[in-house]
């Protein structure tokens, strides 16, 4: 298995069950919410849902695939999943980034792909 010990709390746990690089680029196309009285980039909820079988038009499956998805549902079915948007996560993602820019991929296909701006994306492909 990876390793997760980098991660904390719900990644961590997520990143057990699913792996390390799914569960960041879950986190990475999650909407964030702006916690009040927190300064920061934000905290992202997951509600997995309680019936264990989803259907392919679900969030986790289009971003997972279904094997990985139905892996998450099993183990937090019902639950609240809280994750803290830090460095951490932002470094992998751009680390992505860069390296699907290297191998080909126009900023257009990755804002749709990491549901981002193309002003992100050139921030990113130039640093």
């Amino acid at each position: 298995m990876e390793q997760t010990c980098d991660l904390s709390g719900d990644l961590q746990a997520v990143a057990e069950v699913i792996g390390r690089q799914p569960a960041l680029y879950l986190v990475s196309q999650c909407k964030r919410y702006q916690v009040k009285g927190r300064c920061g980039r934000g905290q992202i909820m997951l509600l997995i849902p309680k019936n264990t079988n989803i259907d392919l038009n679900h969030h986790l499956v289009r971003v997972l695939g279904y094997p990985l998805a139905q892996k998450l549902v099993n183990y937090f079915a019902g639950e609240l999943l809280r994750f803290y948007v830090d460095d951490l996560v932002i470094r992998a993602r751009n680390v992505g980034i860069r390296a699907m820019y290297r191998q080909g991929y126009k900023q257009s296909q990755l804002a749709e792909i990491f549901n981002l701006t193309t002003r992100t994306i050139s921030y990113v492909t130039a640093g």
